[in-house]
């Protein structure tokens, strides 16, 4: 009977010791966490500001070409009925090979037709994003959207 007792003594203090050890960790990385320290330097905060610069350069050319594809669907009433026609017949590489004369220099793949929502995939030199444009977008945090623009 007491070789019974104590293994399940033991599981009880192991499990509070790591509580007590996660719960020491979330307090120590989210103080740590919320404030530069010491050893961050002024070039940190350089290389951080140039990273993110030339990320947000290359995010630009992929919203160039989903921009350019938004006008064009809004503006010009013959691409849009072409598209709609290509849609009804599910025609994903008539969609794509269209949706490409607008944004010469990507590669374009259509994901999903649905009420009308285009989920697309513009890849433009190295990089890929994900663009949905209609009724049914949602974003990563659940919230319904007109358009969602990520990169993958």
């Amino acid at each position: 009977m007491t070789n019974r007792l104590r293994p399940i003594q033991m599981k009880r203090v192991s499990k509070a010791s790591v509580a007590a050890l996660m719960l020491t960790l979330v307090v120590f990385a989210g103080g740590t966490a919320l404030r530069a320290d010491s050893r961050d330097t002024i070039d940190d905060v350089i290389r951080v500001g140039r990273d993110a610069r030339a990320g947000l350069t290359e995010f630009e050319a992929g919203l160039r070409q989903a921009q350019a594809i938004s006008a064009r669907l809004a503006q010009d009433r013959a691409f849009a009925t072409s598209i709609l026609e290509l849609a009804k017949k599910d025609d994903k590489a008539g969609i794509a090979n269209k949706l490409t004369t607008v944004a010469p220099g990507s590669q374009i793949t259509v994901k999903a037709i649905r009420d009308f929502t285009l989920d697309i995939t513009i890849c433009s030199k190295s990089i890929c994003y994900e663009l949905c444009m209609g009724d049914d977008c949602r974003h990563p945090s659940g919230a319904k959207s007109p358009v969602v623009f990520s990169q993958f």
